[in-house]
């Protein structure tokens, strides 16, 4: 998933914001295709980010867990 990838190379550069967004763009196009590997990788990524203190991760983190609960 080229959002994820994207994400990861924003957050290696310290982009928290730009790492966000990929995350959210993956997680986005991962849920409304259906793609169940796909919506595995995100949130293994989004897993990883739980110790962050960045407001954009801490966010997205939120985002992550009331998509994956609708």
């Amino acid at each position: 998933m080229f959002p994820t990838s994207r994400a990861e190379a924003a957050l290696r550069t310290r982009d928290a914001p730009a790492a966000a967004d990929g995350a959210r763009a993956a997680l986005d196009t991962a849920l409304d295709t259906g793609a169940a590997r796909c919506v595995d990788l995100v949130t293994t990524f989004i897993s990883r980010l739980d110790g962050r203190t960045e407001r954009p991760l801490v966010e997205l983190r939120k985002y992550a867990r009331e998509r994956l609960a609708a």
